[in-house]
């Protein structure tokens, strides 16, 4: 995510592209990410000093996602249940030996600050 340039990822069957943005809204309100899934497409709020949030920000839409495409909805609108996902998520792509977690990744915090759909 450091050269925040838009690139796909499988999500079921199906292949999503990731997009940053400096600001997302969603019906009115700022988020720090959000699924498109009719579009397949995440968005993810360009974070460039904070790179552990936008990290786990890509895991919670991805979670989203995931659960959109094994035909769960009522799950993917569910952001208590997503929020808990994404964290694990986020938490297991950090421990891979693949070099896929963000660059600066100690002392990471895996928090929340606003809202996201």
């Amino acid at each position: 995510m450091n050269g925040m340039r838009s690139f796909k990822v499988p999500i079921g069957l199906s292949i999503y592209t990731v997009k940053f943005r400096k600001r997302i809204t969603v019906k009115g309100i700022e988020c720090e990410g959000f699924c498109d899934a009719e579009n397949k497409v995440l968005w993810i709020e360009r974070r460039p000093t904070e790179l552990d949030v936008m990290f786990v920000n890509f895991w919670h839409e991805y979670a989203h996602a995931l659960f959109f495409e094994l035909g769960h909805p009522e799950f993917a609108h569910n952001e208590a249940f997503i929020e808990s996902v994404g964290q694990n998520l986020a938490r297991a792509a950090r421990s891979l030996p693949i070099g896929i977690a963000p660059a600066r990744r100690r002392g990471a915090v895996l928090a929340r600050h606003s809202a996201r759909h």
